[in-house]
């Protein structure tokens, strides 16, 4: 089994076709978080791995059905990979995300991979499209 945890346009109920083309190829599992900090990038989040006294990155964790197939396409849409400017803005990284009972689980993590030295931190670990306006 491979899983994703997303905090931002990809989470559950997103009104974008990223986020249905997820929820087509993919289960629902819980909500979670992962130990980091995250930050609106422009209309949009970005998170960075860190620490557990760095904060927390809340969203959602997936369960994917065919992640050969699935994989794809979300890099694309996170334009990750060599068709991209490089460095390319998110990596995609396995790390220890933790579903709402503290469980840890091991899933795969779009990470922001630039600069965040002038980015606005989301000290709540929460993106909703709201921040956006």
């Amino acid at each position: 089994m491979e899983y994703l945890f997303v905090y931002g346009s990809l989470m559950k109920h997103q009104d974008n076709e990223m986020s249905s083309f997820l929820e087509k190829n993919a289960e629902y599992l819980d909500k979670g978080y992962f130990h980091g900090r995250l930050f609106l990038v422009d209309n949009y989040p970005g998170a960075v791995a860190g620490n557990p006294e760095d904060g927390k990155v809340f969203g959602h964790i997936y369960q994917l059905s065919e992640p050969h197939k699935v994989l794809p396409v979300l890099d694309d849409y996170e334009e990750i990979g060599e068709k991209f400017p490089y460095p390319n803005e998110y990596r995609r990284e396995s790390m220890i995300v933790y579903c709402h009972d503290n469980t840890p689980m091991t899933c795969w993590v779009y990470l922001y991979n630039h600069p965040i030295i002038d980015l606005i931190q989301l000290s709540s670990g929460y993106f909703n499209t709201n921040q956006t306006k």
